[in-house]
Parts: structure tokens; sequence; C-alpha cells
């Protein structure tokens, strides 16, 4: 600590109570920002850290302690989030991590109970606190419902997965996207079309800003898969990527398939009429894979941040990654990525469940269904409908991912709530009835536990 570390010692001291004078908490909740928060302890500070990352690194720190035994570092100075914070998939309104002065560089927390208190801060609000080693370590949440949270996290050491979601095609977003930031800036050897429905090298987000997924599949699939934390990259690519290669292919289909389904047309019916875009793209699936190896780096540093390891350096953790459409391709990339961090930084980590919706050009990618826990091809089937292509997925043709074997789920027939057709069989909204699957069933997602 040395001797500069006086005004946080006042800052800490509980002996007269856990109350706090409104200039100690003005202290701890303010929000200033110091330069180089992780330095040894001859850089001790006395104002507040503000910053989510160095929030999530400090519990994680915490819990690969109370798991592992590895030391936590003791650090002199309050740490907050800014404001809210999403941690594991749950959203937690505020975090401060206070850490005291004690006479030891690093405390080890394995086997330790935690400390259950409330206090007060200077306005009467009641503060939900974790004490750990006599409050060396004390972490403060708003509400108790978010103590209750974080402390099952913590107590865990597997407490479900990292939950990737790969989002496919979405041109409406991209070209808005475009128009407003890069209006005017295209290079000339690029056609603006290409710009405006091509690759866009997007880091991992903690959302869907995109609203790719719509309000209710990710929530029944990280509640299925008792994901800690949820994870979304676009794996949005041009149209001549895919099996169509260019616009006018996929107007010719699609108004084929509408045609067909028209009792006043004279295609009525009549399967010649569709003509679905089935022969595979592979050059343009192997440039989807490849921006998803794009992805993969920086996914890869996201889980070496924040994955629990035991002392040995072995990670303890689960991957689980959810795929629609043209993120196929581009999940195909993060996972070899991932394979190869397995062998290098990540040693230890589990490739969990695989599940592939409605995915663009499937025959061009393979799995290893040996290499996960769980793994499942879900969309419409292009052998029971071959004499009803109509019905099938047209936006992306089905037929069996390499290596896939019996794991494949159908579109169920006859349920007048699941629709199908050229648009409706690839709707992502349209595959809650993967939700309702029974265990005997094939693509049933089994609850974690």
């Amino acid at each position: 600590g040395g001797n500069r570390s006086w005004g946080l010692d006042n800052l800490m001291n509980y002996q007269s109570g856990t109350h706090l004078a409104k200039w100690q908490w003005d202290q701890i909740f303010s929000t200033a920002l110091i330069n180089n928060p992780f330095e040894s302890d001859e850089e001790t500070m006395a104002t507040p850290v503000t910053d989510n990352t160095k929030v999530t690194l400090c519990l994680n720190e915490v819990r690969q302690s109370l798991i592992t035994g590895s030391p936590v570092p003791v650090r002199n100075y309050a740490l907050q989030s800014k404001n809210s914070i999403s941690l594991y998939g749950r959203e937690y309104k505020f975090i401060t991590i206070k850490r005291m002065t004690t006479n030891k560089q690093s405390i080890v927390l394995k086997g330790e109970k935690p400390e259950i208190f409330n206090e007060k801060n200077i306005y009467g609000e009641i503060q939900y606190c974790i004490g750990y080693s006599n409050k060396a370590i004390t972490i403060v949440l708003k509400t108790k419902e978010d103590r209750e949270n974080l402390l099952a996290y913590l107590n865990l050491k597997r407490s479900g997965s990292f939950l990737l979601f790969v989002a496919g095609y979405n041109i409406t977003n991209e070209l808005k996207e475009y128009l407003n930031k890069n209006e005017g800036n295209k290079p000339e050897s690029e056609s603006w079309k290409d710009l405006v429905i091509g690759f866009l090298d997007k880091s991992p987000q903690n959302t869907d800003a995109k609203d790719y997924w719509g309000s209710h599949f990710p929530g029944a699939m990280a509640l299925r898969l008792k994901s800690k934390k949820v994870t979304y990259l676009s794996g949005h690519d041009n149209i001549g990527t895919s099996n169509h290669k260019i616009i006018a292919n996929f107007v010719n289909s699609v108004a084929g398939s509408s045609l067909a389904r028209n009792p006043l047309s004279l295609c009525y019916q009549n399967f010649s009429c569709v003509q679905l875009s089935t022969t595979p793209n592979v050059a343009g699936f192997n440039q989807r894979r490849s921006n998803g190896r794009k992805f993969g780096k920086d996914y890869v540093s996201e889980l070496e941040l924040n994955c629990i390891r035991n002392p040995e350096g072995f990670v303890l953790d689960t991957v689980d990654v959810v795929c629609h459409s043209m993120g196929f391709a581009h999940a195909l990339g993060v996972i070899d990525v991932l394979r190869e961090a397995k062998n290098t930084t990540l040693k230890g980590l589990t490739f969990g469940r695989f599940y592939i919706v409605a995915p663009e050009n499937a025959c061009s990618g393979e799995v290893t269904p040996d290499e996960w826990e769980e793994i499942c091809q879900y969309g419409s089937s292009e052998e029971k409908l071959i004499d009803q292509p109509w019905l099938q997925d047209g936006v992306a043709p089905q037929c069996p991912v390499g290596g896939i074997g019996p794991y494949r789920a159908y579109i169920p027939q006859g349920d007048k709530n699941t629709p199908q057709g050229f648009l409706d069989s690839h709707y992502i909204d349209n595959y809650m009835w993967i939700f309702n699957l029974k265990p005997d069933e094939k693509g049933f997602i089994t609850i974690r536990k």
C-alpha cells in the first residue's frame, strides 16, 4: 500500500460502523476517472475508478479465486461501473467494488463464505453488499435481486455458458448504416452496391443492436442453455456470396414461388415454375467463412478476458453457438479460430451446443458432431417437399451440412402456427417451434443443468 493510501484508509474505515459520511459517499461514487488503475501498489489511488471492463475483470478475479484458489491482488481504491452494466447475460443497475487496505498484497478466497449484509448511504438508500476476507473486498449492488444473481455466478464453477449468436443477411439495416456513416466516402475500386450490402467488419456486441433475432428467440435459447453471457455477431455479406449470386436470380426465384401458391396463376402448384438457387456457391461461402475468422479473433479476445481458469491455467468454461442463414459460414470461421485457441490461449475450453438454423449454402460447410455436446440443423425438408418447392425455404434452399448425419430437424408439417414458404420458412421469427419439441424428438434443446 504505502503511505499514499491514507485517503482510502479513512474512506474505507468501518471501525465506527457501516454509516458513511456524505463526503465519503460522494468520493466513492464520484465520476472521476483514474489512469492506469491496475498498476502496482506503489501507484495507489484514493478516488474511484469508473470502468465497466475493469469491474468485469475484478469480479472474474474473485470468482476464479473462489473456485481455484488463485490470488486476488489487493488494490487500495474503489472501482465502480458506469451506471448500468451487463454481465454474464444479466443487467445490473450499478456495481461498486471497494478494496480496503490490508497488510497483504493478495487474498485467496477459496473456501470462504461471503458475508451478506446491507448498509445505507447518506441518502438513506439501502445498499446490498457481499463481503470477503472481513470486507477486504466488498461488492455493493443496488438491489437484492442483483446481489442474488451475482452470488449465483460467483459460486458456480460452470454457470451456464458463453452463448454466441451469429446473424445472417440484413440489407435494410446495412443500407441505413451505410447512408448514415459512409456517405460520400466510398473507395473508387468498389461499387456502391458492394459497399451497401457487403461484409462490414464489426466487433462482438453485447446486445442485438439490429434487432435481428426478434424479441423471443434469444431469450428462450439463453434460458434453455442457462447462458451467463450472450454475445451477438453480424454474419451479413453481399448477395454475390450466396447461391443466388445476383439480385435478379433471387427476384425470379421468389416470383416463381409466389405464382405457384396463387390459385389464379397458371403456375398454381406447378413445381416446374419454381427455380430455387440450389447450386452451391463454394467461393462465396469460403469468403464469408474467412470474414468470420476476423470475428473469431475478437471473440477469442473477449473469452480470454472473461473465462474462468483453474490453477494450471486451463479454462473451465463452455461456448455455445447459434447461427442463422449466412451466419452459418461466418460461425464456422469463428469456430475455426476458437478451435485454434483451444490449443493455445484457451486450453480446456469446451464446445457445448451448435444449433444451425436455416443455413445458407449448407452443403459447402461441414461439422464434426463428436466435437459438440449437442448439435442440430433446423430448416425445411428438401426431400419431403421436393414436389412442393413453393413451401421450401427459397432464401436459403436447404441441403445437409457436411457431416451433420442424422442431426436434422424439419419445420413441422400442417402446423397453422408455423407458416411455410419461400420467405416464411426462412424467417427466424418462425422458428419458435424449436422450443416446443419434446425430449424424444430430433432437435430438442436439452435444458442445461
